[in-house]
């Protein structure tokens, strides 16, 4: 099984923030990549004689070690920074996972063992569903079917510039493969051999030039599987096929994908630790077999290896905790870099307009209709733009007609209680027109530009001006002579 690789975030991103080369460049050169993997990986494997236990054994300790942190945020909800991170609620799940794939693990046998990590996923799914944490916000909007065919949103371009960087990120993730491999192989009881390892990183150089023709990025084989195999004991190469289809199947099904991937974290978590450990376990019996007292180097490449995973650290950026290597500019070092003139950007523009009814005597406003237009550049992804378009323009309506935030004298807030907070529902909010201007941004990847909050920004101006032109009056915030709060 694959997935996309860490270690191409750092050349993508670089290529991204050139105009130049954009996203068009990154497609490209990931299809570059994948040709080059498959050709470069006989090469690779007659490197396998530099891996003996001592080296095979530390690289597996630490695959099974280094994930440990991300086991344990799974277990606290995912996100460290989260008020909620760490309550009982996900610890629970998360032990009771635990505790289910030990004793089938223990006590299970046949189809029931081998399927322990699946049973326990399920069960806790199960459970965090009736506590009502599943989040199934936008499943409906989700088709039931939806083909994906080649070069589906760009054509790709070929720059020299692109192909270089990613070329070199093909080495590492092959590099990385390598130890993976030979974890796989020692716990199936397989020595790896050259032209296996070669057959097995032609595969990844294979993954990564289908990933660039369906545009996406470089793809290498997922070490979670190494763990998986640990756990079940399966062998069997049919899984991976059988896998396969599945995930293409997901991809064919948005709906079924979207609850697949609606999973709680620390549901994983409660799986992800078992997997993990078992990874290590592998590991820690290969350097027992290591002779540490006629070769006392080997003590040392231990003691390194383990120094190395230390020191594998993580960055909080805002809520996102990021592995070193996963953050932009981590091999060369990290560093601060400013620049008095702000650097070009793009700048998106909205308007909107309503029609209202107001009752004078009741104070109710009824909108009659609602027209946005946006400059959004040219607009890659008509859907989602639309979407994101959507979910402004219906928050806004519901911030200036329903909430009434009431703060005192010292600045604290008057109506803390949420049974005095209003929210509209779904049938309060109107159906708004939407439409996109037929614009080309010359710094935005293919000459688009960012939406994020923007088509929120001008609701309120408009609606006050809707309610002025309906009832002759402006409305304006003002003092209350008896609070001294804030009031409509």
């Amino acid at each position: 099984m694959m997935r996309v690789t860490f270690a191409s975030v750092a050349p993508m991103l670089a290529m991204a923030g050139n105009p130049a080369l954009g996203l068009t460049a990154i497609f490209g050169s990931v299809i570059v990549a994948g040709v080059f993997g498959i050709l470069i990986a006989p090469f690779i494997s007659r490197l396998l004689r530099f891996f003996p236990s001592v080296v095979t054994g530390s690289i597996i300790t630490v695959i099974g070690i280094t994930p440990m942190r991300i086991g344990i945020n799974w277990i606290g909800g995912g996100r460290p920074s989260a008020p909620d991170f760490g309550s009982a609620g996900y610890l629970g799940v998360a032990a009771v996972i635990l505790v289910t794939i030990l004793l089938l693990l223990h006590y299970g046998s046949g189809f029931l063992r081998n399927t322990a990590v699946l049973v326990g996923i399920l069960l806790g799914y199960a459970i965090t569903w009736s506590f009502g944490w599943g989040d199934f916000t936008g499943l409906d909007a989700q088709p039931w079917v939806a083909v994906i065919y080649p070069f589906q949103f760009v054509l790709p371009t070929f720059d020299w510039a692109a192909f270089l960087p990613m070329c070199l990120a093909m080495i590492v993730v092959m590099i990385e493969s390598t130890g993976m491999f030979l974890a796989l192989g020692s716990m199936v009881g397989r020595p790896v051999g050259p032209q296996d390892l070669a057959r097995d990183l032609r595969a990844d150089g294979g993954g990564t030039l289908i990933g660039g023709i369906f545009n996406t990025f470089p793809h290498t084989s997922f070490s979670q599987n190494v763990r998986l195999v640990g756990v079940t004991g399966v062998t069997s190469p049919l899984v991976c096929v059988t896998g396969g289809v599945i995930t293409l199947l997901l991809g064919l099904l948005p709906k079924v994908a979207f609850v697949a991937a609606s999973i709680p974290q620390s549901v994983l978590g409660g799986a992800g630790i078992v997997m993990f450990g078992m990874v290590a376990a592998t590991g820690t019996r290969i350097l027992a077999s290591v002779d540490y007292e006629r070769n006392r180097g080997n003590a040392v490449i231990v003691a390194m290896s383990h120094a190395a995973m230390e020191a594998h650290g993580a960055v909080l950026r805002g809520n996102q905790v990021l592995p070193l290597h996963a953050v932009p500019g981590a091999g060369a070092g990290l560093g601060v870099m400013r620049k008095a003139d702000a650097s070009p950007r793009s700048l998106s523009f909205n308007v909107h307009g309503f029609r209202v009814a107001v009752n004078r005597g009741a104070g109710a406003i009824v909108i009659l209709r609602r027209v946005h237009a946006a400059d959004a550049g040219r607009v890659i992804n008509p859907m989602q733009c639309r979407g994101q378009i959507e979910g402004g323009v219906a928050q806004a309506p519901g911030a200036h007609l329903f909430e009434a935030l009431l703060i005192d004298k010292s600045g604290a807030v008057a109506n803390p209680a949420f049974r005095q907070y209003h929210i509209p529902t779904w049938a309060d909010v109107p159906r708004t027109e939407i439409y996109c201007a037929d614009t080309h941004d010359a710094f935005g990847p293919l000459g688009a530009k960012s939406m994020s909050e923007a088509p929120f920004n001008p609701v309120g101006a408009a609606l006050a001006n809707a309610m002025a032109d309906a009832t002759g009056v402006r409305m304006s915030r003002r003092r209350s002579p008896q609070t001294g709060s804030g009031r409509r």
